[in-house]
């Protein structure tokens, strides 16, 4: 097996390549189950829960941002990523690297009690939300890992 493969990703492997490949794996699924069910994975999968169990389930972590919050949020911020200083699109594809996504200032892995309020929360694009996690990175280290995503 070669780098650069899902193979090699499913087997523990995270090199660029691996890690790449995993990716384009999992967007190419979310577009198929898109196009087949009219809504992405995670909805397919909350439905099938709400069938089973008869209520829906609860948010992942136990929240969910309000849409007005996340609106609101996005339009104080400009539609400008806080991390990496980039323009970030009002028509954008939920699966893209670059749609939009909050990031928690203070990770919410660091309190007891997370604080999903405005003042917490900044607009991103979703891959420098992902590279940043809980704040393992400083935001000039995640502009250096983006750099890639977002040029």
């Amino acid at each position: 097996m070669s780098h650069g493969s899902i193979s090699m990703y499913k087997y523990g492997c995270r090199c660029d390549g691996c890690r790449e490949a995993k990716s384009d794996s999992m967007r190419d699924y979310a577009q198929q189950v898109k196009a087949k069910h009219g809504i992405g994975p995670a909805s397919v999968s909350r439905r099938k829960f709400k069938e089973t169990h008869g209520y829906w389930p609860q948010a992942r972590y136990g929240y969910d941002i309000p849409h007005r919050v996340r609106r609101a949020v996005y339009e104080r911020d400009g539609w400008v990523c806080q991390i990496c200083g980039g323009l970030i699109s009002r028509d954008y594809d939920p699966y893209d690297r670059l749609a939009p996504s909050l990031d928690h200032i203070v990770p919410q892995s660091s309190m007891l009690l997370p604080d999903h309020s405005e003042a917490n929360l900044r607009m991103v694009h979703a891959v420098c939300n992902t590279i940043r996690g809980n704040g393992v990175f400083s935001d000039d280290e995640v502009r250096v890992r983006a750099a890639r995503f977002v040029s």
